[in-house]
């Protein structure tokens, strides 16, 4: 019996030996199972991440194609295999292109370069992010400012309105009343160093007001000025929230510049296109058989826009005179082709600047983008503009008169002053001054927050600074 009985605990140990190699074989297996398992979706992770790569990869090299063709500021969205998508899908690859950030320090380059970013994501939402500068032949830049006055300052007339950001370098007046006559239906900043005391007179601001002093005027937000004598009683009183002992806010630098006006200039010369022959006038005259030039020309004489059918400009243009619409009710065009490239007339001469380049407008004169419509549908802006960079330093007489309502039409006088006519209304007013009479109004659009202009000289597409961004 007692043989038996270790028999049987010798099968015991052999079943739990075998149990225990059994159990410690899975455990094995499991582990390898885990770790393979793990392998597979570090592989899967890495396929994919290397699968979005590529396709951010793909994005910059369709940029730099669609750059090549337009050097506007544009978003588009494609899928994987390079078939263009709304941005709202999963997987898609989304590439802005944007103008180059300018600022102190920045290269007179700049201004031709874009940047190309590019965001691949992957239906498990895996993203890579590329982005790369390419220097162009077209300049961009853009407004922040519905108008930017130099120190000439800013004058309203009865019921003259501004619809958006206004910065002023010098004083901004609505005359002598006791009650606001202009209004600014957004903030408002007015230069220190170049005003004379107040400031800002006669105004009804609908957001913040910056400046050192005040008079007469109504802010509905809040208003920052300088020391508690900076301010009356009557603003004090119609205005939110005061803030005093402010510092001033400093001179704002316009957002295109002489030097680079002067750059327009040297490559539309570079062209070697020049009209010479003026009329006993003075005057070069666009008739219903002599059109404006197709290519980047000089024009040594005034410029006469004399015919009443559409005239359409496809070429940046240097005019050393002035420019007159004469009739009302003429239009002025880019091509149907433009597609975000917006085209320029230098007037006078920015290298010698005189009382030349004088822009008059006569009413009811259209200018449209490449959207013949005015206005264009509600909500939609215009995506190109007709920018007149008048040279001319003439205050008493206007740079730039204007009293079309054309919102593809861009005033820019750096020297010289902007006057918007009675019921005119601009999208933008940058001079040295500028006034608006009554019921004028200056609407901003956001479009111009970037803009580019047609090359005059087309320069190979440069690409540089190549980089992986963080998520």
């Amino acid at each position: 019996m007692d043989k038996k009985y270790c028999n049987n605990q010798k099968g015991v140990v052999a079943i739990l030996t075998l149990l225990a190699v059994s159990v410690f074989a899975l455990a094995i297996m499991t582990t390898m199972s885990v770790l393979a398992a793990s392998e597979l979706n570090m592989s899967s992770s890495e396929s994919a991440s290397e699968k979005t790569f590529y396709a951010a990869e793909a994005g910059i090299n369709e940029g730099l194609y669609r750059l090549s063709e337009n050097a506007s500021a544009q978003t588009f969205c494609m899928d994987f295999n390079g078939t263009n998508v709304p941005c709202s899908a999963t997987e898609k690859i989304q590439v802005t292109v944007s103008n180059y950030p300018f600022g102190p320090g920045s290269l007179p380059d700049d201004r031709y370069k874009r940047i190309i970013e590019s965001i691949a994501t992957d239906s498990s939402g895996k993203v890579r992010k590329l982005e790369i500068t390419a220097k162009t032949s077209s300049f961009g830049s853009g407004f922040s400012y519905a108008v930017l006055a130099g120190t000439g300052g800013f004058t309203f007339g009865n019921n003259s309105k501004i619809y958006g950001d206004t910065y002023s370098n010098g004083n901004l007046d609505g005359g002598s009343g006791n009650s606001p006559k202009g209004e600014v239906h957004g903030d408002l900043w007015v230069a220190g160093s170049t005003c004379t005391d107040p400031c800002v007179q006669t105004v009804h601001v609908f957001g913040k007001a910056h400046a050192r002093s005040f008079r007469k005027s109504k802010i509905d937000s809040d208003i920052y000025y300088g020391a508690p004598a900076g301010i009356d009683s009557y603003t004090l009183s119609n205005s939110g929230t005061p803030h005093s002992n402010e510092t001033d806010p400093l001179n704002k630098d316009f957002p295109v510049t002489i030097d680079q006006i002067k750059e327009m200039a040297t490559r539309i010369t570079s062209t070697h296109n020049e009209i010479t022959t003026c009329n006993a006038s003075g005057n070069y005259e666009i008739t219903d058989t002599n059109p404006l030039p197709s290519v980047p020309t000089k024009i040594l004489c005034n410029l006469v826009i004399n015919t009443n059918n559409p005239v359409t400009l496809t070429a940046n243009l240097w005019v050393t005179g002035d420019l007159t619409f004469p009739h009302p009710n003429q239009i002025l065009w880019l091509p149907t082709t433009a597609n975000g490239q917006s085209v320029s007339i230098i007037l006078g001469d920015p290298f010698n600047p005189s009382d030349k380049g004088k822009v008059t407008i006569n009413n009811n004169v259209l200018i449209f983008g490449s959207d013949h419509r005015n206005p264009p549908p509600l909500g939609i802006e215009p995506i190109d503009f007709v920018f007149f960079f008048s040279m001319s330093n003439s205050v008493a007489i206007p740079a730039i008169s204007g009293q079309n309502n054309s919102l593809a039409a861009v005033y820019y006088a750096p020297l010289g002053l902007i006057n918007v006519i009675n019921n005119g209304k601009l999208n933008n007013a940058t001079a040295y001054k500028v006034n608006l009479e009554e019921n004028a109004e200056v609407r901003f659009v956001s479009t111009l927050s970037q803009f580019s202009i047609t090359p005059t000289v087309q320069i190979d597409l440069a690409a540089t600074n190549w980089r992986e961004k963080n998520n």
